[in-house]
């Protein structure tokens, strides 16, 4: 997404997408495109993602924010405790949104604080090697793209025009979503956040296998082999 987005997302605009076991396939997320006359489209983002969200949800509510859907994505960050008795205070309750260019600064910093982009060396450069937020979304295009994801669902997802394409490729939500799948272990960033989704994977086909062998066996009984 751009980073105008921002300004318009809330709690609500992030809906996870379960599997028949209650495991999070990805998230869909309601987007504004702040760059085309402000349309409405969605994307997804991966289980990962949701987990942090999730928890930096949670983590508001436990100091005393109310959060239901109408909750800013994100927000203002607040005192946690009060020095002199150590305990959480209230200021949470009052949450102030953070706008776009506030998170557009953030970023900016943290790639100086983390010593990956640092001050142009001469005048002369007048441009770093990557973007400070619109990397984010090249990172997304070229996973999705080793991920060998359709080209125009790519484009869908990051809300780019399809040109003449769009009057003939309409996919549905499901086949968008199956095919982001295919990128989820490329856009993931925490190895520990990959190692459980392997497992999930895993567990999943050993139960797909367990099934299929217990309807084996079912039919074995029924004609006598058993």
């Amino acid at each position: 997404m751009r980073v105008g987005s921002w300004d318009h997302l809330r709690w609500k605009h992030v809906v996870p997408i379960m599997d028949h076991n209650d495991n999070v396939l990805a998230a869909r997320i309601n987007l504004i495109n702040t760059k085309i006359n402000n349309r409405d489209y969605y994307s997804f983002i991966t289980p990962e993602a949701y987990s942090f969200l999730k928890d930096w949800m949670e983590f508001r509510q436990l100091h005393g924010e109310i959060i239901t859907g109408e909750s800013w994505l994100m927000r203002d960050i607040w005192q946690k405790t009060d020095k002199a008795h150590g305990h959480r205070i209230g200021l949470a309750k009052y949450p102030k949104k953070l706008t776009s260019s506030a998170i557009k600064n953030m970023i900016y910093e943290a790639w100086k604080v983390q010593g990956v982009r640092n001050k142009l060396l001469t005048i002369q450069t007048k441009r770093h090697e990557f973007k400070s937020t619109h990397g984010f979304r090249k990172f997304f295009e070229t996973k999705c793209q080793n991920a060998k994801m359709n080209h125009n669902n790519i484009k869908i997802l990051m809300d780019h025009s399809l040109g003449e394409s769009q009057n003939y490729h309409r996919p549905t939500e499901e086949e968008l979503l199956d095919d982001y799948l295919n990128a989820i272990d490329l856009l993931t960033i925490n190895e520990d956040s990959k190692l459980r989704r392997t497992i999930e994977i895993l567990t999943i086909e050993k139960n797909k296998v367990d099934f299929a062998l217990s309807q084996i066996e079912d039919m074995k009984k029924k004609i006598g082999l058993a």
